[in-house]
């Protein structure tokens, strides 16, 4: 199944406030639906889930709050549960280290 992981190594682990991940504009936006993203720790452990539920269209931006105590991490892996392509144009990461 597809997947994609931010490794946030320059700045080590960090509290993730928002993901604001922008959808192609060119094509095949309905790919991106009911995906997962996972902030991990450094030993690839799930910390915080956050789930994308529906479809995302063309071009379209959304945002996903993490913003809890446990929100802490190295990793942020986005993912489907489904064998479907996972193309995005833009992964934006929150928060403060």
């Amino acid at each position: 199944f597809p997947e994609e992981a931010i490794d946030f190594l320059t700045v080590g682990e960090v509290f993730v406030q928002d993901v604001w991940i922008t959808n192609r504009k060119d094509c095949c936006g309905g790919r991106l639906k009911n995906a997962d993203l996972e902030l991990l720790d450094k030993d690839m452990n799930v910390v915080d889930t956050r789930r994308l539920a529906g479809t995302v269209g063309n071009g379209h931006v959304v945002q996903t709050i993490f913003n809890e105590n446990n929100s802490v991490g190295r990793y942020l892996r986005i993912s489907m549960d489904r064998n479907d392509y996972l193309h995005i144009a833009e992964v934006q990461v929150f928060g403060y280290h």
